[in-house]
């Protein structure tokens, strides 16, 4: 990197013209377009969540509390970590849930692409389009997340902008996506780490680290929290999901607390499949960067943010859809003078690696099934009046239930970590209630939580509740229709949350 903070010269017809690019961007779209249509339901259960809050925003302006899950933290607490994400969804919200949810994914999929491709293009990588291709097809995994209509594809679109615009000193664009962050994804705390390997990538490039950019970084990400208008919840809720769920129950293996899959290192034979060619590109442009790291530390700066993607991978499957695009586009950094030629290959051979190993993970993403069809729907709208409290087994699907039943009252959303904070005692009562019940559950049901109806997905891993419940007469069967089973508790058995 020159002193002048601008890209090194490259031979001349590298860079491609504004029409060029955008016919990519076009492409990006298109490819955004057919991920989203081919799925004939969300794939993430969590999306429901997400949509139901644009829509709670939509009704009653930015939220401050959460009565819709009075046992979580944020019921009394709420901290909107995605609030950007739900604003663009509360701008939606008077379309179908579906169609909905599908825009949004178009919309911040062409613009996570879109972006890697222009930082690419600014560091006159040849075909740079083919490098941001590579990162769909180095990983199946990947494409899923990619596929996913969550706040994570805001996260990943600034993670790839901020090394850039650290090195290339464009320091407007470095404080934007620092005060952005706050409002896009709770992993805001990982921006001045970035910042701190960019100083690392200028260093061993022979420059002087410059201290700017990480004094403007952390006044970004503190204006951002500052500015919020849920902190100074949002700084607790941002540590009891990385410290208590990520760290201490992820990767400290507390078995008290039941955790989503993706906070789970993948298997060995999942880790060939998905992390295979991402693993192989960190480590090939890693090497190359490193002997290249005083001309071009730019992709120097890529490969070691790619390399702690990489071992956050494989210790948690959720970082995969940081990995995947920094390893395509430090690879194509690091090849930068090669990439014409290497490019479309190795572009070819992810494309069919991909499609041999990643059919049964693709079978999932196209055949979901719907939790909430439009019958079941209708008459579970029936059966549970609103302002009702539901007893749940489960929190994945509270976010599906809120989108299909506005008005009601539910368990926990999000992470049962949240209804632990909360309330200790209840959450394990909660937790032995479902897993081991007692003769006659309906009277624990009721009167410890408040609950009118039971509604539980129809599964084995339920049979012994939901067996405990129709032999209880303290609850009545209302509805039996797959996926799901309702039960009424008698109002003799039912009470208040504070009991």
């Amino acid at each position: 990197m020159t002193g002048s903070g601008q890209p090194p010269s490259t031979p001349a017809g590298s860079a491609l013209d504004p029409v060029t690019t955008s016919l990519w961007c076009v492409v990006f779209a298109v490819i955004a377009t057919l991920l989203q249509l081919a799925q004939p339901v969300w794939f993430d259960a969590d999306t429901g969540y997400h949509l139901a809050v644009g829509r709670l925003i939509r009704e009653h302006g930015v939220l401050h509390s959460f009565p819709w899950t009075p046992f979580s933290w944020l019921a009394e607490h709420y901290a909107d970590t995605e609030l950007a994400f739900h604003l663009l969804l509360a701008a939606l919200a008077d379309l179908s849930p579906n169609l909905a949810s599908k825009i949004a994914g178009v919309l911040l999929g062409t613009t996570l692409l879109s972006t890697a491709l222009l930082v690419l293009r600014a560091e006159r990588v040849p075909s740079p389009g083919l490098w941001v291709l590579l990162a769909l097809a180095c990983s199946g995994a990947f494409i899923v997340r990619f596929a996913m209509v969550r706040p994570h594809l805001l996260a990943v679109t600034l993670t790839v902008l901020l090394p850039w615009a650290v090195l290339r000193r464009r320091f407007l664009i470095a404080g934007l996506v620092a005060l952005a962050y706050p409002w896009c994804h709770l992993g805001w705390i990982s921006a001045p780490g970035v910042v701190g390997i960019c100083e690392l990538a200028r260093w061993l490039g022979g420059e002087r680290p410059d201290w700017r950019p990480m004094l403007l970084t952390v006044g970004g990400v503190t204006a951002g929290l500052l500015l919020h208008p849920n902190f100074p919840q949002i700084v607790e809720h941002a540590w009891i999901e990385i410290g208590h769920t990520l760290m201490a129950s992820a990767w400290g293996k507390r078995g008290e607390l039941p955790i989503g899959g993706e906070f789970r290192a993948l298997s060995l034979v999942s880790t060939l499949r998905f992390v295979l060619l991402p693993g192989t590109l960190v480590v090939g442009s890693l090497v190359l960067a490193v002997k290249g790291r005083r001309e071009r530390p730019v992709a120097l700066a890529y490969a070691l943010t790619a390399a702690v993607f990489l071992g956050l991978t494989l210790a948690s499957q959720r970082f995969l859809e940081f990995l995947a695009p920094t390893a395509a586009m430090a690879a194509g950094l690091a090849l930068a003078h090669r990439g014409r030629r290497l490019a479309p290959l190795m572009l070819a051979l992810s494309v069919v690696f991909t499609a041999l190993v990643s059919q049964p993970l693709f079978h999932r993403l196209l055949n979901r099934t719907d939790m909430f069809p439009r019958p079941i729907t209708k008459l579970l709208d029936q059966t549970i009046p609103p302002g009702a409290q539901v007893f749940t087994c489960d929190w994945q699907l509270t976010g599906e239930m809120l989108l299909a039943l506005p008005g009601r009252r539910f368990m926990v959303a999000l992470d049962p970590i949240l209804f632990q904070r909360e309330d200790p005692r209840r959450f394990r009562e909660w937790l032995a209630l479902i897993r081991r019940p007692p003769p006659e559950p309906a009277r624990w049901v009721g009167q410890r939580f408040g609950a009118r109806f039971v509604m539980c997905e129809a599964s084995e891993q339920w049979r012994p509740f939901l067996s405990a419940l129709w032999h209880d007469p303290g609850a009545r069967l209302r509805m039996n229709r797959l996926p799901w089973v309702v039960f009424e508790i008698a109002p003799v058995h039912q009470g208040a949350k504070g009991l």
